[in-house]
């Protein structure tokens, strides 16, 4: 990512007069594609050290919540290494191309670690079964209740404040308020299967709400690197804020 943006900060393309004499950095479409990944490697450094910590601190108390932990932020990590390491290599052109640049490097090993020490969508599979076993059981029937009702009742019930994307505290509750209806959604769904339809467990976990399962997962992941990126902004000197 570093050699990226020095890269395009560098590249001089056609500017305004026509001459080659603008950086590439200074583009829409050079920055559309950079700005994303950088502010993503910030948001998921900060979660990573959060769950670092944890790990480190943990005792048998919280051993299982450190290990739902651990399996959310190792998929997000793997997978923002294997998209900045490819998006990166496109966004340098050629150059990407080059041994010295090490782009190879960087897209094998980024590549690899998302099924090292275990495929990711399966670990987002324990993170979600861990999830639902400490689901509110109350809420679950809420949900299940309201999905009886007309769709406008039921968009009218899920329907969440407005705020502004700015806002670092309405996207902390608006991640965390997606995450709760994951998991109710996912615990709907399997009881309608495994009730309803009479299906095995296993059969309607494995075979037919593979989507909600991820979705809850991911949901509940990026809620956890939302959480450590603004604490990490509440905590930096007013300068860089």
């Amino acid at each position: 990512l570093a050699t990226s943006v020095r890269y395009a900060a560098s590249r001089l393309a056609v500017g305004p007069k026509g001459n080659s004499d603008t950086p590439i950095l200074k583009y829409q479409l050079q920055r559309n594609a950079m700005m994303p990944m950088i502010a993503t490697t910030y948001a998921l450094n900060f979660a990573l050290s959060y769950v670092q910590k944890r790990y480190a601190e943990q005792s048998q108390k919280d051993a299982t919540e450190v290990v739902v932990l651990c399996c959310a932020i190792k998929p997000l990590v793997t997978w923002h290494a294997d998209e900045v390491a490819n998006r990166c290599r496109e966004r340098c052109g050629g150059q990407g191309f080059l041994a010295a640049n090490r782009f190879g490097e960087a897209i094998v090993g980024a590549h690899a670690g998302i099924t090292a020490e275990g495929d990711n969508r399966v670990i987002m599979q324990k993170v979600a079964k861990e999830l639902l076993a400490r689901a509110d059981k109350s809420a679950v029937a809420r949900h299940i209740a309201f999905s009886y009702l007309p769709s406008a009742a039921q968009r009218s019930w899920n329907h969440h404040r407005s705020g502004a994307v700015v806002d670092r505290a309405w996207l902390t509750e608006l991640f965390a308020w997606r995450e709760r209806y994951r998991t109710n959604d996912l615990a709907a769904a399997l009881r309608s299967r495994t009730q309803s339809e009479k299906k095995s467990l296993f059969e309607a976990w494995m075979l037919n709400e593979s989507d909600r399962i991820q979705a809850m997962a991911m949901a509940f992941a990026e809620a956890v690197a939302l959480q450590s990126f603004a604490k990490a902004i509440d905590r930096a000197d007013p300068s860089l804020k």
